[in-house]
């Protein structure tokens, strides 16, 4: 577990008494905020979606091509029929390929483009191809600049869901208030931003000051939302 020194610390700083259920609201949060990080960083750009998908009708396509269009001693020579250097013996063969997928891909199989492994792989880049092309098409019109993304760090889940700061942030807040009855100012550097900072510690086991935390700017984003609040 995370050391609990820093969030110790600030309560103390503010002359805090902690009720005795306070662990288990700050690991219920820590909890949620390593989850959404989690979900976060799975997240992909829709940019990079469609390059994938178009990745895979490309390969797929290729192999069906490469299956499609093997010279038929191949196919002799994986059945046993025609000996090379180095070919597995019809035993080890056995172990190796099914004699269904052989079937499947031999030339005197009339029905070999339109049932079967060949069938299955003409069929994914067809729907790697098709969902590339709709996902595109969609995507567009949930932005009104019609671009697929911004760019930099926009991935999916910016676009549907708030950042693990600041939702771990807003929890912060609401704690304070509730448990401590604290008055959240505008002072970015005082209870609110320690207390967070403190969480967010314990929550990461980063430094809530090291590069890239950025911190500050996440309890100032919920100091604006508390006063535009009625």
């Amino acid at each position: 577990m995370t050391d609990t020194k820093p969030l110790i610390k600030v309560l103390k700083k503010y002359e805090l008494s902690s009720p005795p259920h306070m662990m288990m609201i700050v690991n219920s949060i820590a909890e949620d905020y390593r989850r959404d990080v989690k979900t976060w960083s799975n997240s992909h750009r829709i940019t990079d979606v469609i390059s994938d998908l178009q990745d895979i009708a490309l390969a797929a396509n290729r192999l069906g091509v490469v299956l499609r269009d093997l010279h038929p001693q191949t196919f002799q020579a994986m059945g046993g029929d025609w000996r090379l250097p180095g070919q597995l013996s019809p035993m080890d063969l056995d172990k190796v390929i099914e004699h269904s997928v052989l079937d499947d891909l031999s030339t005197e199989n009339k029905d070999r483009e339109s049932a079967g492994i060949m069938k299955n792989i003409f069929d994914l880049a067809k729907l790697a191809s098709t969902a590339k092309d709709e996902l595109k098409g969609t995507w567009k019109f949930r932005r009104e600049d019609g671009k697929l993304d911004a760019g930099g760090n926009e991935i999916i889940a910016s676009m549907t869901r708030d950042h693990p700061k600041l939702v771990l942030a807003r929890s912060c807040r609401q704690i304070l208030i509730k448990e401590f009855k604290a008055k959240i100012t505008g002072h970015q550097n005082g209870l609110f931003y320690d207390f967070f900072a403190a969480v967010f510690e314990y929550a990461s086991g980063q430094d809530p000051e090291s590069k890239g935390a950025g911190l500050e700017r996440y309890v100032k984003q919920v100091i604006k939302e508390s006063r535009q609040r009625p």
